[in-house]
């Protein structure tokens, strides 16, 4: 929540190259590969994207809710293909948005702000109401 109590959502802005195939903000997402779990790729996506130190997350963002959807829909790397995803959304909660380790995540200013990729491509945030 912001300083006016609104729910913020942290989204990937398109720019650049991006703007040609996406015309709206995204939601962080990260695909989970079998033999690894949802908690697992949250905490390397907060290492990974957000220079976050391991184990660190736990004690400056709590989970807060939890729910898992079922989508079937036809596969859009493969025409004609029906492809079911198990989506898993969480709804996480910054305990402290003051603490310098979250200022990579635009904190607690709630501004736009930049990260790299691993290619060492820049990657543009925002806080967006939710």
């Amino acid at each position: 929540k912001d300083d006016t109590g609104a729910e913020r959502i942290l989204t990937k802005v398109p720019s650049g190259r991006d703007q040609k195939f996406q015309s709206k903000t995204q939601k962080l997402a990260q695909v989970v590969p079998e033999g690894r779990t949802w908690q697992e790729i949250l905490e390397d996506c907060f290492i990974e994207r957000f220079s976050l130190k391991p184990g660190a997350r736990k004690d400056l963002i709590k989970i807060d809710e939890e729910c898992v959807k079922e989508e079937r829909i036809v596969s859009p790397s493969v025409p004609g293909i029906p492809t079911i995803y198990f989506v898993h959304e969480i709804k996480l909660r910054v305990i402290d948005s003051g603490r310098p380790e979250l200022a990579n995540l635009g904190l607690p200013s709630m501004g736009h702000f930049s990260t790299m990729d691993k290619a060492g491509k820049k990657v543009q945030w925002a806080w967006t109401p939710y």
